[in-house]
């Protein structure tokens, strides 16, 4: 016994509590595959848990990083595929963005031939194919009907409360009792549930630019109350992160849906939606005065002046960009290897060696993974996703349509400019939301052709 605790690391307790995991885990794979969408429940759920069960939570040289919707996402796949195979009627769904992940997944596999850490390059491209891609051939498939995804998306909100909930928790605990709970970065930020301050605070905008929309459309008017408390939640989470692209995103988002002509009526729309926001910043800045302003002096105090960071944190980005603009230029073509941007970048810069991390930068990061194919393949899913998207939208009066395609835009928003400053292109949530929205998509194309049947009948 005590060489296998040695081997496993595991201590007495452990093993009485194994059987019950083990136990937890046999149910959950049999209610996984005796009904596929009840594992995508699960991966809208967990989605936000980034730290991995297996490998570092910051990459290092951990050569796999495996997370609890990594295997919710494979184990679902695995129903999914079971499921096909039983029934002649059920398939994959084809999606608009077929042949441009296509073409991404070859730009990628060509980058291998002039990778430097082959090995790295090979084990992120599996990641890719195992988790991403399956992922969206799971969320998009699963999501067949504009109920189901209605569920997911409360399911999506309920979790972010819950998440954010972990937050607070974590600054109380850190302001009263001096308790470094669970995980808080150097710089004394909260976490939650997720690896870096950085990815809670955009997946928090995420969800304000999911619920934002939802909550000006009358078609989800019985959704308001709890869309309120969701938005105000959000909002305070935001205020009280120091995230400078968490505050830029949430601006972003509240133009972009203003410009969308929620209600019908721009000026009325703007005028709800300035009140609405007011409101709400009001409401986390009285939170922040009172509850949170101790601790955040504790932060700035501890992490050093706010804006010599603001200003460091600038200089390093300016630096990596000329480093990784340097790398382009020697392979403009086929790119420099994919998932190797970490490893090769910030070592030659004097930084840690991490396996598989992404450019702070998506267009960068792609331009160095992919190349110029790379960068053309990222091209035509921005396209294809936002063409599908506005050409639905100029076809559909119904409300409810127009209130979920306007949720698919927004989320893509959110993720693009977040992609252009912080390195969340292979992290779950963002592959997520993309395949929320084109699921979105799929759904409202085909309500529209079942209609025009009907009509035509």
């Amino acid at each position: 016994m005590s060489f296998i605790s040695e081997m496993t690391g595991l201590s007495y307790g452990g093993y009485l509590l194994l059987p019950l995991v083990i136990t937890i885990s046999l149910w959950t794979i049999v209610w996984i595959f005796r009904r596929p969408f009840n594992g995508t429940l699960l991966i809208f759920l967990t989605i936000p848990v980034t730290i991995p069960l297996v490998g570092d939570a910051y990459g290092g040289m951990a050569f796999f990083n495996v997370r609890l919707y990594d295997l919710l996402t494979v184990v679902t796949f695995c129903a999914l595929l079971a499921a096909i195979c039983l029934n002649k009627h059920q398939r994959f769904v084809s999606t608009a963005l077929g042949p441009a992940f296509c073409l991404y997944c070859l730009a990628n596999l060509l980058s291998l031939f002039n990778s430097p850490y082959i090995t790295d390059s090979m084990r992120q491209f599996f990641k890719l194919f195992t988790v991403n891609v399956t992922m969206y051939l799971v969320i998009t498939t699963t999501l067949n009907t504009i109920k189901r995804i209605e569920k997911v998306i409360k399911v999506m909100l309920g979790a972010g409360i819950l998440v954010c909930l972990v937050g607070t928790l974590q600054n109380v605990m850190f302001l009263f009792f001096g308790i470094n709970w669970f995980f808080i970065e150097t710089n004394l930020r909260a976490t939650a549930t997720f690896a870096e301050a950085g990815w809670y605070a955009q997946y928090i905008s995420l969800l304000f630019s999911i619920a934002l929309p939802l909550y000006f459309s009358k078609a989800f008017k019985s959704w308001r109350p709890w869309l309120r408390l969701c938005i105000c939640i959000y909002l305070v989470v935001i205020a009280s992160e120091l995230s400078r692209a968490a505050y830029v995103l949430a601006i972003v988002v509240a133009l972009a849906v203003v410009a969308l002509r929620i209600g019908g009526n721009r000026l009325r729309a703007l005028v709800r939606m300035t009140s609405f926001i007011v409101v709400a910043l009001v409401l986390a800045s009285l939170v922040y005065s009172f509850f949170m302003r101790d601790f955040q002096f504790v932060r700035l105090r501890e992490s050093g002046r706010m804006f010599a960071l603001t200003e460091s944190s600038n200089v390093i980005r300016i630096k990596l960009a000329r480093q990784t603009c340097k790398h382009i230029a020697e392979h403009p073509i086929i790119g420099q290897g994919f998932g190797t941007w970490s490893r090769v970048i910030l070592s030659e810069l004097g930084g840690p060696a991490i396996r598989g991390g992404s450019a702070f930068n998506v267009i960068l990061g792609v331009l160095y993974d992919g190349g110029v194919l790379g960068i053309v393949a990222l091209g035509l899913i921005c396209f294809s996703y936002l063409n599908a998207c506005f050409s639905l939208l100029r076809s559909t009066d119904d409300s409810q349509r127009k209130a979920l395609l306007q949720v698919a835009v927004l989320i893509f928003v959110n993720l693009f400019v977040a992609a252009q400053i912080h390195p969340i292109w292979l992290i779950g949530y963002t592959w997520l939301g993309i395949s929320l929205g084109m699921a979105i998509v799929n759904v409202v194309k085909k309500s529209m052709i079942d209609e025009n049947r009907l009509c035509c009948s």
